[in-house]
């Protein structure tokens, strides 16, 4: 008889107790099934014991969960959550709690325990240093996998427990390691769910006390102390969240995050690197504000800083009078501030830096994003870097008008790109693990980025000799590099230059045609690919017919085949261009003549052929006595026939030209090519144009089915403009 599909075959164990083979029914109901396992071994009050699973996660047997119970499961007989938690709140000894920590990980127990109330006692034995040393490291455990099941009333966390917490992650020692690494959990699981102990825990502890915890030989505890600053930095105010930024910006800080979590002994985990990925988000939107900033046009701060480009790009001196209309009240900038214009020079000087509204320069950081961000950047650059950028400027100065690349213009534009791609503005993703270690060394990173990238974006316009009309292209090239280079993960800023300089134009696009054709090759199977390569196929088959009847077109010499001896040696036979006859005649030596065909004595019209033989089967090789000497020509030979009873007969100088000039005969005949050479020229063909054809898909996933076709509308009455 089959079995149901309602009893699952499983073993059930006990200590000091034989194992029960069991037939568990679903259907029934599980205090029937405990009872029955209870009257077997002998034990009293069945409601006092409880299934659970032998290994894994030794959750409890539920109403529930009982229907994820598989067949060949081992269960075990063991204690009801309610008899266990009873006697851990009677004598809560090590042992007990030890019990209770284990337990606490399975939501039945945990839900029990806090139900019977038993928090407000482990929350006093802490307040009150009652338990010490590994009694302490399971209470706390218990706490954190409260916190993880949502079950935890956060109104009993006195102000006494949280100070409490947050003295051992202040007086922690290396000894009490996990005691710290559970103070820190609880403290960035408290904070990231109580906006109440939130303010109790940021007015207690600084982030400089935490950073010293990044020094830990411990992994755990490294990962904690990162996750609790990405708490603390979540949830606080904009203001709040820029000193913690500053904060971990000084040097010493950054040196010792380097050093010990990022460059540290041990391989950073995916746990750790999704916390640096939160702070490295976290860090890069402290620009934020000044990507959506917009310029006001009229702001003299920033119009001074326009001036200060201009003066360290040209070597001018500050109070020049170029830079506004003359006037014997006051220098250029005042003149500047009172709205009284820019000079043609400074126009000139504001043209040669890429800027487009040479009225007011101001108005081409308009957009946001990049906003103000977008000056910030170039201002950086000019003030830390002034002789790059100087040689940048006179770079493009001395170039042709069409051939200058804008600064300013791609400044702007590398600003926007930098803020796309290390996503400013965004939240940290919940499960992301990207993270760039250079962006760690850096007081400002993002300044530093921009500078070694508007250095690479002129390189490449310079090595793609690009035009105003190829910006775009120049700008996809750039970041296609600053993408290669990143996914290397380079660990300091001089690593990513050094990279940078290996990718140059050239060698990105090596990469895309390797990817284009690594993509073809993964992707042959799927359904639009080979309609689009079937599509292509009629194209380029008559490409290579069209390339076999010119090579008959521009003819070729072959040896003459006679039994006897002949003056002539050679002859020479070529195709009309009109493709209507195949004319023919003896050469005195094998070099090619300028025959044409009028020239040539023989003719046989195309209309008059019937067939081509090959191989054996010519006539001229089916007269050959010597088997020898047929087999050795017999590969190289073919024939035209013809009515009547004629055949033109060659023997091809090689297998190319034998190739030719089969396939060139079979497409007069209308006749398949069927040799290793045509088919060899229709796949390199036909990869180029699938290239061609795909170069608008890169990075674009194509489904192996097209999108479903929409219903019909209700009506047709569209109405066009």
């Amino acid at each position: 008889m089959p079995v149901s599909k309602d009893i699952v075959k499983l073993a059930v164990e006990m200590p000091g107790r034989v194992a029960q083979f069991l037939d568990f029914n679903q259907r029934r109901p599980l205090p029937d099934i405990i009872a029955k396992l209870c009257d077997h071994w002998g034990l009293e009050s069945p409601e006092e014991y409880a299934l659970q699973y032998s290994d894994g996660s030794q959750a409890y047997i539920t109403e529930k969960n009982r229907a994820e119970i598989k067949n060949g499961a081992i269960l075990r007989l063991t204690t009801s959550p309610s008899k266990t938690v009873r006697e851990i709140l009677v004598l809560p000894t090590k042992d007990a709690l030890m019990k209770l920590a284990r337990g606490s990980s399975d939501t039945t127990f945990a839900t029990e325990f806090v139900y019977r109330n038993g928090v407000p006692l482990l929350v006093d034995m802490v307040v009150e240093g009652t338990a010490t040393g590994e009694a302490l490291a399971y209470i706390l455990t218990a706490f954190l996998q409260f916190m993880d099941h949502g079950i935890l009333p956060w109104k009993q966390f006195s102000d006494d427990f949280i100070r409490k917490i947050i003295g051992y992650v202040l007086r922690s020692t290396p000894a009490e390691a996990m005691i710290l690494q559970r103070s820190l959990a609880i403290l960035e699981c408290a904070i990231l769910s109580s906006e109440d102990l939130y303010k109790a825990i940021s007015a207690q502890i600084t982030v400089e006390e935490i950073t010293v915890h990044f020094k830990s030989p411990v992994p755990e505890v490294q990962l904690n102390a990162v996750a609790l600053i990405n708490a603390l930095w979540l949830r606080s105010s904009k203001v709040k969240a820029r000193e913690i930024g500053e904060t971990l910006q000084f040097k010493y800080i950054r040196a010792v995050m380097l050093n010990y979590i990022i460059r540290g002994r041990r391989e950073v985990s995916s746990e750790m690197a999704h916390q640096l990925h939160v702070l490295q988000v976290l860090i890069m939107n402290l620009n934020e504000d000044r990507m959506y900033t917009k310029i006001n046009p009229s702001d003299t701060a920033h119009l001074e800083k326009l001036y200060e480009l201009s003066q360290i790009a040209f070597g001018r001196d500050s109070d020049s009078e170029s830079f506004a209309t003359p006037n014997p009240g006051g220098n250029a900038r005042t003149q500047a501030r009172k709205g009284r214009g820019v000079s043609d020079r400074a126009q000139v000087e504001f043209k040669k830096l890429g800027f487009s509204n040479l009225a007011n320069p101001l108005m081409d950081f308009a957009k946001r994003p990049p906003g103000v961000l977008a000056l910030d950047c170039i201002v950086y650059f000019a003030a830390n870097y002034p002789d790059s950028f100087t040689r940048l400027v006179l770079e493009n100065s001395c170039r042709q008008d069409n051939y200058v690349c804008p600064f300013a213009r791609t400044s702007i534009d590398m600003t926007k790109l930098l803020c796309k791609m290390l996503k400013i503005g965004e939240l940290p993703s919940e499960t992301g693990t990207e993270y760039y270690p250079m962006l760690f060394t850096q007081e400002s990173p993002l300044e530093e980025l921009f500078c070694l990238c508007i250095q690479l974006l002129n390189k490449t316009w310079r090595e793609m000799r690009a035009m105003d009309e190829d910006y775009d292209k120049v700008m996809d090239v750039v970041r296609e590099q600053i993408t290669l280079a990143l996914s290397e993960k380079p660990d300091t800023m001089d690593r990513f230059r050094a990279i940078l300089q290996e990718l140059d134009y050239h060698q990105i696009i090596k990469i895309l045609q390797d990817r284009r054709a690594s993509m073809l090759e993964t992707n042959t199977d799927l359904e639009p690919f080979c309609e689009l390569r079937e599509d292509k196929r009629p194209e380029v088959l008559d490409l290579v017919k069209k390339h076999r009847l010119n090579a008959l077109v521009e003819g070729t010499i072959f040896n003459k085949v006679t039994t006897r001896r002949s003056k002539d040696k050679f002859w020479y036979c070529r195709l009309a261009p009109n493709h209507k006859c195949l004319h023919w005649g003896d050469v005195s030596d094998s070099a090619k003549p300028p025959l044409p065909v009028e020239m040539l004595p023989e003719m046989l019209p195309v209309a008059d052929i019937k067939g081509l033989a090959v191989g054996k089967e010519c006539p001229h090789i089916m007269k050959e006595g010597k088997k020898e000497k047929k087999e050795s020509l017999a590969p190289l030979a073919f024939s035209v026939l013809y009515d009547p009873e004629g055949s033109l007969n060659f023997l091809a100088p090689n297998d190319y030209i034998y190739d030719l000039w089969t396939d060139g005969i079979r497409a007069l005949l209308e006749q398949e090519m069927t040799s290793e050479l045509a088919q060899k020229d229709m796949e390199i063909l036909l990869g180029m144009e699938m290239k061609l054809a795909l170069l608008d898909t890169e990075g674009i996933p194509v489904p192996n089915e097209p999108p479903p076709i929409p219903e019909d509308p209700k009506d047709y009455n569209f109405c066009c403009e």
